[in-house]
């Protein structure tokens, strides 16, 4: 009989990016697509945003990962093997949710956008389509508004989309 291997999975999505990640007990390689973790993620904010949930846990050197990402650019991908790597690393141990939780990996960080159906907000994220409340109209209104001041333009010069 062969031996089975000890592994936990996790998936994590952000923006366009999917990542799966395989977690095994071992001294703490990470690989990414079959490529060392070093060549495949080469600035240095991108390896610790996929090393903070082992930071969080303090498990740096007791897994073993291989992530296999797809879709979007690398800072996304970066940022699904994150949620990825939280996910497996939460089936582990129970106590280990907790931390992941306080130091906010376990949040998946999509794209949100507003549109307007039938004279209604709605706001749209993964496909997925809730009302919008009064409050989160307002807020984008304002911040578009502010978006506008701080590019310089004027109302006036919005349909013709000339600076000011």
């Amino acid at each position: 009989m062969a031996a089975s291997i000890v592994q936990y999975l996790g998936t994590g999505r952000r923006k366009s990016s999917v990542a799966r990640v395989f977690l095994r007990p071992g001294k703490g390689e990470i690989k990414v697509n079959n490529r060392a973790f070093e060549n495949f993620f080469p600035t240095e904010s991108t390896r610790s945003l996929v090393r903070q949930p082992l930071a969080a846990t303090e498990t740096a050197d007791k897994f073993d990962i291989l992530i296999l990402a797809d879709g979007g650019g690398v800072v996304g991908q970066a940022g699904a093997a994150r949620l990825g790597v939280a996910r497996a690393l939460a089936q582990t141990a129970a106590e280990r949710i907790t931390s992941l939780g306080s130091s906010g990996v376990m949040t998946e960080q999509g794209l949100a956008y507003l549109v307007w159906r039938d004279g209604a907000p709605w706001l749209c994220s993964h496909g997925n389509e809730v009302a919008a409340g009064a409050e989160q109209v307002d807020a984008i209104r304002k911040f578009s508004e502010d978006l506008k001041m701080a590019l310089g333009l004027k109302k006036e010069n919005l349909a013709t989309n000339e600076h000011a």
